[in-house]
């Protein structure tokens, strides 16, 4: 009895237990996501091999009460040791955001945050806040701000952290 717990404690801890035979997968953590909401995704997407475990494992490392929004790539053949410690960090992949052609800004919230937790109205609001606060930018001039180019961010940013990551 003793050997056969060893052996499942030790498979619990160290085996493949994500996408076991898969390739690598985007995981996106919602701001309102729950454990449990997070454990029907892991196990309804397929994510996961052995819920059980995982769910215990976190558990115990605290993992329950210390989710993370943000964007993650769960590597193929992880075990739940690795996978928890990553999405206790928080140690997410950043986004790239790419645009050009834009030449008003009412287009420029759409392009912006496509792939970011941070809405429209959102971005509209960190934006015209930011120009409040500026002295090198209006409203007439803020769009210059905006070079077209490909930025590198993290999925759950704010709008004035994005301000800031455009400004310089």
């Amino acid at each position: 009895l003793l050997s056969s717990f060893s052996f499942y404690a030790y498979q619990m801890v160290y085996a493949p237990n994500f996408m076991v035979d898969g390739e690598n997968r985007i995981l996106v953590i919602k701001q309102d996501e729950t454990f449990k909401s997070l454990q029907n995704k892991l196990f309804d997407a397929e994510y996961v091999h052995d819920l059980v475990s995982f769910s215990f494992l976190a558990k115990l490392m605290n993992f329950d009460k210390a989710i993370k929004p943000g964007r993650y790539t769960i590597k193929a053949n992880s075990n739940n040791v690795d996978v928890i410690r990553m999405l206790r960090l928080g140690a997410q992949t950043p986004v790239r955001i790419t645009f050009n052609n834009i030449r008003l800004k009412e287009d420029l919230a759409e392009k912006i945050t496509t792939n970011l937790l941070l809405t429209e109205t959102e971005f509209d609001t960190a934006l015209t806040e930011f120009v409040a606060k500026s002295d090198r930018f209006t409203p007439e001039n803020i769009i210059a701000m905006f070079i077209p180019n490909t930025y590198e961010v993290y999925y759950n940013i704010s709008g004035a952290d994005l301000m800031k990551r455009m400004e310089f």
